[in-house]
């Protein structure tokens, strides 16, 4: 029996829960929890949007790239909230795009079209 690795918009859906633990312990100042409500702004989307796709078994190229990148966004957001503040909104920026992506496979998928 082939072993079957799971998909990557899985494994960015289990990254972001690590983060969103993380987050709520290790956050300690202003700015940190800033940067988690910017979050928790976002992340109820990303969820709905994967569970969603899985339940439609609608995973496709945009839901593949959109997941990666809103992770790595992610994760580059916070880091830039305490290194490299003026870029941090270009991050911000680049993890809607990615979330864009699983939304918009999302519709693909409710409007019974074509993934991949």
């Amino acid at each position: 029996m082939p072993i079957t690795l799971p998909r990557p918009e899985w494994l960015a859906l289990l990254a972001m829960l690590v983060f969103a633990l993380a987050q709520v312990v290790l956050t300690s100042s202003d700015v940190a929890r800033a940067a988690r409500r910017n979050f928790e702004a976002t992340f109820p989307i990303f969820v709905a949007s994967v569970l969603g796709l899985a339940v439609l078994h609608g995973f496709g190229r945009f839901s593949l790239n959109g997941a990666v990148i809103y992770a790595v966004a992610r994760g580059l957001y916070l880091a830039m909230t305490y290194v490299a503040k003026p870029l941090r909104s270009s991050a911000w920026a680049l993890s809607i795009a990615g979330l864009l992506g699983c939304v918009g496979q999302l519709g693909v998928a409710l409007a019974g079209g074509a993934t991949g």
